[in-house]
């Protein structure tokens, strides 16, 4: 079943889904979550849709992230450093801009 994007039209392919958001020092904002469709990569330009806003930005790098016991293996964290937690929360789509 394809995610409710909340009415906002989806630009490119990615389509993640966001389950937490942390700040690294010295690097920036992180957003965790699930990849639902697409790829990114280190440069690719993103759209965080927020409620009712949209907020640009340019993922700076992608991380797997390493649980155990291992999930799947879509999850991955975004470093955002153009952004703050007041931007990106938990539950937000961010797709390719």
């Amino acid at each position: 079943m394809p995610a409710d994007t909340g009415g906002d039209e989806v630009d490119g392919s990615l389509l993640f889904r966001v389950s937490g958001v942390f700040t690294i020092t010295g690097r920036g904002l992180v957003a965790a979550g699930l990849v639902e469709r697409g790829s990114i990569h280190s440069g690719d330009r993103v759209a965080v849709l927020h409620g009712a806003q949209r907020f640009l930005a340019v993922c700076r790098g992608v991380e797997m992230i390493n649980v155990q016991p291992p999930t799947d293996l879509r999850t991955i964290g975004l470093l955002l450093p153009d952004l703050t937690k007041a931007e990106v929360a938990e539950g937000d789509l961010i797709v390719g801009a």
